[in-house]
């Protein structure tokens, strides 16, 4: 990738970036108000957590990406590093909490499995973008759509459980 395909990124980035710090604001005023109720449910807690890591991984994103003047190779390892220790943080916590291989699977085809695949995805397109193919920078939107439809159904789920818990 030249520095023209990098160039024809950052309006996308900004635009990511923009999306990611509106709605980790919002997401974080609703977190404010039902604090209480999210701080009692460990399931709550770590919904939450998700949700901020997903954001705070598109603002990371973003962010490397509009860095001028920055190598290719430097790009990807970035990509690459941000969305294989968000991916392994989530698996790890998976395992911990349910211990056993059989509700891993499930769990990956729940809705929170979309958060690991949309991790995955940036490291994908790290490794794109380190080794000049497979897409570059292409993989970023689909990353990006699967991990913004995480954060609204996880924000959703955390408000409506933060509502049975108040009940």
């Amino acid at each position: 990738m030249n520095e023209n395909d990098l160039a024809s990124w950052q309006g996308f980035a900004a635009a990511q970036m923009g999306a990611a710090a509106a709605l980790l604001g919002l997401f974080f005023v609703a977190m404010s108000i039902h604090l209480r109720q999210v701080m009692a449910s460990p399931e709550l807690r770590g919904r939450a957590r998700g949700c901020i890591a997903a954001l705070f991984l598109q603002l990371l994103v973003g962010l490397a990406v509009l860095v001028p003047g920055q190598p290719d190779s430097f790009l990807g390892a970035e990509l690459l590093a941000a969305g294989s220790f968000n991916a392994w943080i989530s698996v790890r916590r998976v395992v911990q909490r349910y211990g056993a291989f059989r509700p891993v699977l499930r769990y990956c085809f729940s809705p929170n499995g979309l958060a690991i695949l949309g991790f995955l995805l940036v490291a994908i397109a790290g490794v794109a973008v380190i080794s000049g193919g497979y897409g570059g920078l292409r993989w970023l939107p689909l990353a990006c759509a699967v991990l913004f439809f995480y954060v609204i159904l996880g924000s959703w789920a955390l408000l409506a459980g933060a509502a049975e818990v108040q009940a």
